[in-house]
């Protein structure tokens, strides 16, 4: 009976983070105008779908400290915004952010950044 229970365990981890993995990039890879556009601000806002649970959170927010430049990146699941601190002086473009983002498993629909970055 108790190796039933570790298999129906096992069964039930694995369809929890398969259903979170599910809800990726839909258009992973694709292009868009707005990639070459380069993010000089020390905060802006990132949003990004598919986001569902805590571990999609964390592994965003590590994905995205992997970008030379980056300090902090504080996820909202509830609206699936990430607010990025960048260090004074760097920059990022958002076709970088969207690499990162798809890589991660989900879409990144829009950046948002003061006027001038």
């Amino acid at each position: 009976m108790q190796a039933f229970h570790a298999f129906v365990g096992l069964v039930l981890s694995f369809v929890l983070l398969s259903g979170c993995a599910a809800t990726g990039a839909s258009d992973a890879g694709n292009p868009s105008a707005d990639d070459a556009r380069v993010i000089q601000a020390e905060q802006f806002t990132l949003y990004a779908l598919g986001l569902s649970c805590p571990l999609c959170a964390h592994n965003l927010d590590k994905t995205l400290l992997d970008i030379d430049g980056i300090e902090s990146a504080d996820v909202n699941l509830a609206d699936g915004s990430v607010i990025v601190r960048m260090r004074p002086g760097t920059s990022v473009t958002v076709g970088e952010l969207r690499r990162m983002v798809e890589g991660s498993g989900f879409t990144l629909d829009r950046v948002e950044a003061p006027t001038g970055s």
